[in-house]
Parts: C-alpha cells; structure tokens; sequence
C-alpha cells in the first residue's frame, strides 16, 4: 500500500512538473511573439520616419538649390544688366 501511494505521489509530481514546463513554455512563446511583433513594428516606423526624413531633406535640398540659382543668375545680371530676372 504504501508503494502504491509513493508511485501515485510521483506521478503527481512528475504531471505537476510537466504541467508547469507546457505553461512556462507557452509564456516564452508568447514573449518571444510580443517581442518579434514589436520589433516588427519599430522596423516599419522606422522606415516610415526614414521616408517622411528623406523627403524633407529633398525638399530642403531643392529650396537651397532654388536660392542658389538665384543668387547665381543676380551676379549675372549685375554683370549684364540687360538680362531678365528670372527668381
């Protein structure tokens, strides 16, 4: 009998043992999901705020470039006074 009741109590702790592996193993998961998911979504922030920053400098880079050919064609036409102005 009491062999009995030992071998019952070690298959008590062996499922309670098993039980708590298959929950700690689905909480890893669950994490690691969590985890890839948010990097997923940093990634495609970060790529939306590397377009919306490359535009800007595209726009920035065009206004300088405009400011520029303007300064360029005003020496010009202090040079050759009968050129239009063209900015």
């Amino acid at each position: 009998m009491i062999t009995l009741g030992l071998l019952v109590c070690a298959a008590g702790i062996v499922y309670f043992e098993w039980r708590s592996a298959a929950k700690k193993e689905i909480i890893a998961a669950t994490i690691i999901a969590e985890l890839w998911n948010g990097r997923i979504s940093d990634r495609i922030e970060i790529l939306r705020r590397t377009e919306q920053f490359n535009q800007l400098v595209e726009l920035h880079n065009t206004e300088v470039e405009r400011a520029l050919t303007c300064i360029i064609h005003e020496d010009h036409r202090h040079e050759r006074p009968n050129l239009l102005q063209t900015c």
